[in-house]
């Protein structure tokens, strides 16, 4: 069996993930403007609504997610597995999700269409390919010129505690031995790791014993974390010379905030200083480094290298850019692939004196964040007419103009992203 075949078979065995909801900041332009600000787009460079779109690698979830960010596009959902595709696509119908359209493919083989797609999206797949990059440069093939690519790739530290575990089951799996058996022996040896407290110090217990407590209730996760049958990671310099190998540069990550490294070392300011008159592919190395299984998912936005470079938003645009605030989360609880019900859930409580969020901004796990409430108006007319620049204006007096330039700032994507430009 080839490796392809046997990354098929894995996916047809464990259709991956398990859909228990699907979450789309409301208004439905939210995840779109957000992109085009991390991309560093204007208004006459940002992405269209009616947007063509690949999900390359869909799994069962991603087609939906990205139908129901993008109502106006056209999206082409494809994966190596007829069983993935087969519940993708169901989950889909039931949503009604009509300009969703699937197709099986292997990313080692060319793109479906060159030069077509504004938006290529690939989370959590290139990773398992024989060759990554040219897996990449399909992927880059694909995308129009001016097009932009969303990927995520494992991080090394943070799939380190599952290596033992993953070595130690092949080690003792026979070749012939069935998945369901299979599964079991990894979960056997899970658990008896975990057990011998006074032999056994497995690198990240933690992370271990929380994989655990899914064996019995969602075996996609599990198998995918320890039985797929072929997984690459990456680090920093990986990560950046995987893009070069694929034709593409790095633009921006998912979440920026979290390659920060006051983040993680709050009561170290002198060293923090440090970090910030180092490049900033340093200060990524840094976080990476010293963050350890905390570190930030490896989530990158990513232009074709030849395109031209893109001038920093200088203050004046700032100033120019209407804001929108992400009001509510669109959240479809899912069962056995059918949606079962859906509930819209504030981007922000009151909680005595504070707002408190936690907005969803990609797949990884975006910080929580507590606002006075005193900025509760502010926040209410950022109605998506109302430009930056009026708003400090507007608000100066009662909050103080640095205050409003602090709040806005925090909240626009580089750092929570509560905030976007109604481009």
């Amino acid at each position: 069996m080839s490796t392809t075949e046997a990354v098929r078979a894995h996916y047809d065995e464990f259709p991956y993930p398990t859909v228990v909801n699907l979450a789309v900041p409301r208004p439905v332009a939210h995840r779109r403007r957000r992109l085009s600000y991390l991309l560093g787009r204007r208004k006459e460079t940002a992405i269209p609504p009616d947007a063509r779109i690949w999900v390359a690698g869909c799994g069962t979830q991603q087609a939906a997610h990205w139908g129901m960010s993008f109502p106006e596009g056209r999206v082409l959902a494809t994966d190596l597995s007829p069983e993935v595709l087969q519940r993708a696509q169901g989950l889909a119908d039931a949503l009604g999700l009509a300009h969703v359209r699937f197709a099986q493919h292997d990313l080692m083989t060319s793109p479906p269409e060159n030069d077509a797609f504004d938006l290529v999206v690939s989370t959590g797949v290139i990773h398992h390919l024989p060759s990554p990059s040219t897996g990449l440069k399909h992927l880059r093939q694909a995308l129009k010129a001016d097009g932009a690519l969303q990927l995520m790739v494992y991080g090394t530290a943070q799939r380190a505690p599952l290596a033992a575990i993953r070595r130690a089951t092949e080690l003792l799996a026979p070749p012939e031995m069935k998945p369901e058996a299979r599964y079991a022996l990894a979960i056997d040896v899970l658990r008896a790791t975990l057990a011998a407290e006074d032999t056994c110090a497995p690198l990240g217990r933690a992370a271990l014993e929380l994989l655990e407590t899914y064996a019995d209730h969602d075996p996609s996760f599990v198998a995918d974390a320890l039985l797929h049958p072929l997984e690459q990671t990456y680090d920093i310099d990986g990560l950046l010379a995987l893009l070069a190998e694929g034709g593409f540069r790095h633009q921006s990550w998912q979440q920026p905030a979290l390659w920060q490294l006051d983040g993680y070392l709050p009561d170290a300011s002198a060293l923090v200083a440090q970090s910030h008159e180092r490049p900033p592919k340093d200060q990524w190395r840094l976080v990476y480094a010293l963050s350890g299984l905390a570190a930030p998912l490896l989530e990158v936005l990513a232009v074709p290298a030849e395109a031209p470079p893109v001038a920093p938003y200088a203050m004046e645009d700032l100033d120019a850019m209407p804001l929108q605030a992400c009001s509510e989360a669109r959240v479809v609880a899912v069962k056995d692939g059918r949606p079962v019900g859906e509930v819209d859930v504030p981007a922000l409580e009151l909680n005595g004196e504070q707002l408190v969020g936690r907005p969803a901004a990609g797949y990884g796990s975006p910080r929580g964040f507590r606002l006075p409430a005193t900025v509760a108006p502010l926040l209410s007319a950022c109605d998506g007419t109302t430009t930056a620049g009026a708003l400090i204006e507007r608000f100066a007096a009662d909050l103080g103009k640095p205050a409003v330039y602090q709040t806005l700032g925090t909240l626009l994507p580089d750092d929570i992203g509560l905030l976007v430009p109604a481009w």
